[in-house]
């Protein structure tokens, strides 16, 4: 079991950030978004606030599993985003779906 794992949207940027960080680190990928809004149905409720409706695409099902079971055998979870490109909001939701609670959003800036 890793004592932490890093999930971040780009397969290439875990390849690199894994090597920087140890063997105490596993960095997994996204690969991009995991969640849109539905596409067969109107995604907003306008009743409630103009709250949005999402899904996870069956493309993406297997990849969200296997996260969500790779969370839950970490000690802690890293969701870093870069605040100009990313923004908070892959890591808000990830962090909603309670994959952990030992989980922990990072913002960082490139500039």
């Amino acid at each position: 079991m890793q004592k932490n794992l890093v999930i971040v949207e780009s397969p290439a940027k875990a390849k690199t950030i894994e090597k920087f960080l140890g063997e105490d680190y596993k960095v997994l990928s996204s690969y991009g978004h995991i969640r849109d809004l539905k596409k067969k149905d109107f995604s907003i409720d306008v009743e409630k606030g103009f709250e949005p409706t999402y899904e996870i695409p069956s493309d993406k099902k297997k990849l969200v599993g296997e996260l969500k079971a790779a969370a839950k055998n970490a000690d802690m979870v890293w969701l870093p985003m870069r605040t100009v490109r990313e923004k908070p909001f892959r890591g808000i939701y990830m962090k909603c779906w309670n994959w952990t609670r030992r989980g922990q959003s990072v913002l960082y800036s490139t500039r």
